[in-house]
């Protein structure tokens, strides 16, 4: 199989970014300043409870709290009425770029809310920049890498992509980093009068919680941490620990194959070696080579890999794999300019260079040279992209109520290391493992997990030190 161009890493720069600072910013004195009630329409029904949402004001930038202001869209689903009620719990599921209000709502219709946070009024928020509050388009996409010459055109489009959204968002574009957003949970928290701020955050929403946590440890209440991203926002590192992680799930896929836990045709590691060559051949072995491995995110796409490889025993020639490759994706409704610029304004260090992105790569390439490109692209993503860095902080946690830390130990997205490191930057925090498969807990919910995210949000009881929830 050909090698792939490093030119290549510009076309893979976008996928699965969902993921510490130079200065610790310590804690933000908590506002007192009065905020406007809030003003809730009826916009839906939950099963049998009203939907309500609204929208608060917010400043454009809270080191300047006099000036513009932006709104950030909010949605409210009541708690069940069986259980005692406890409050509110904010959520946000990552990206970044996912829509906050679509999670609140997909939480308790699918009975997760309810399962282990009974009792609590789930409000979910769409981040600045994101959805309703704010999403906007800038128009088409850079050029695929295959159309530039080398690399330094790779960043080159990168660069004037950038400058087009900048111009296109105003000065929303400077303002989109996590050090805002968690200041604009502070005022949602206000805003409707809570006297804590209970919080579920998935993959990046990790980040977001953590640094609550960090800024506001006074009115932090019970915050559950699940699929976390390391504490500080390092692209090499996040990049090297995908491609790590890919390899040993990518191992275990076709571990499972030989054993008959997954339903592959015979001689699964030939076929996907023969359909990466096919696909080479036809100039799409890196997009194939994305489609594989975000079919190894979660389990429900990694069952539907072997499928891929049925089709490659029983195709004449490499049409089917073109084909396939003009289906969406599993991530194109993320909000990739938010995505993009949230990732890199929060960064801990300056992007590295496109010499360090071309050792980075020839490091991975002797190693694997099928997921090289794809994960030396994921450091490539900042590289050009005309954002002001405003760097997040290493987290703390000197808060009442520990932190629950959530790590899934064959997590692709969010590696269990992130969450390992992340419970220890936070020092007040407690670490439980889950062993299932795919990215983020609460899409592996047992009664191990159940329980111990219940009784944290129950009664702040924390699982033992060491505990592991098993598969069922």
């Amino acid at each position: 199989m050909k090698t792939r161009s490093l030119a290549l890493l510009g076309s893979l720069s976008l996928a699965l970014v969902a993921c510490g600072g130079e200065d610790d910013t310590g804690d933000i004195e908590t506002e007192t300043t009065e905020l406007a009630p809030v003003t809730w329409r009826n916009c839906g029904v939950a099963f049998d409870r009203d939907v309500s949402c609204a929208e608060v004001a917010v400043p454009l930038d809270h080191d300047d709290p006099d000036g513009p202001s932006i709104e950030i869209s909010i949605n409210r689903i009541p708690a069940n009425p069986d259980a005692e009620y406890k409050g509110v719990l904010f959520v946000n599921p990552g990206g970044p770029g996912e829509s906050g209000l679509d999670f609140a709502l997909g939480i308790v219709l699918n009975g997760t809310a309810d399962a282990v946070a009974p009792g609590y009024d789930i409000v979910g928020f769409d981040p600045r920049g994101v959805g309703d509050s704010g999403e906007r388009g800038c128009g088409p996409a850079p050029a695929m890498a295959a159309e530039y010459e080398g690399l330094q055109d790779v960043v080159n489009g990168s660069a004037v992509s950038g400058m087009r959204c900048k111009n296109a968002w105003g000065p929303l574009f400077d303002h989109l980093g996590s050090n805002q957003v968690a200041r604009d949970m502070e005022v949602l928290r206000r805003a409707l009068g809570e006297a804590k701020f209970n919080f579920l955050g998935v993959s990046y929403g990790t980040r977001l919680g953590s640094l609550y946590a960090h800024l506001f440890p006074e009115t932090a209440g019970a915050i559950v941490l699940d699929g976390s991203m390391a504490p500080d926002m390092d692209l090499l590192k996040e990049s090297r620990r995908f491609f790590d992680q890919l390899l040993v799930l990518q191992d275990v896929f076709f571990q499972d194959c030989d054993a008959g836990v997954l339903s592959c045709p015979p001689d699964a590691r030939a076929l996907f070696d023969d359909m990466m060559a096919a696909a080479d051949e036809v100039g799409v072995a890196s997009q194939l080579a994305l489609r594989w491995s975000n079919g190894l995110a979660y389990s429900f796409t990694r069952e539907e890999l072997p499928l891929l490889l049925e089709q490659q025993a029983t195709q004449a020639d490499a049409n089917w794999i073109l084909e396939e490759m003009s289906q969406p994706g599993i991530f194109d409704g993320l909000a990739q300019v938010a995505n993009r610029t949230v990732t890199c304004a929060d960064l801990s260090a300056p992007a590295p260079g496109i010499t360090r992105i071309q050792q980075f790569y020839a490091e991975l390439l002797a190693e694997n040279p099928t997921f090289a490109a794809q994960a030396a692209g994921r450091a490539l993503i900042c590289t050009g992209w005309p954002v002001t860095r405003d760097a997040v902080p290493m987290p703390s946690a000197p808060t009442t109520l520990p932190v629950l830390v959530i790590g899934g130990a064959q997590d692709l997205l969010t590696p269990l290391a992130n969450a390992e490191e992340m419970s220890a930057a936070l020092g007040n925090a407690t670490l439980l493992v889950s062993n299932h498969y795919g990215h983020a807990a609460l899409g592996a919910l047992n009664d191990c997990l159940v329980s111990a995210i219940g009784n944290y949000y129950g009664s702040g009881q924390l699982p033992a030190p060491g505990t592991v929830c098993d598969p069922q």
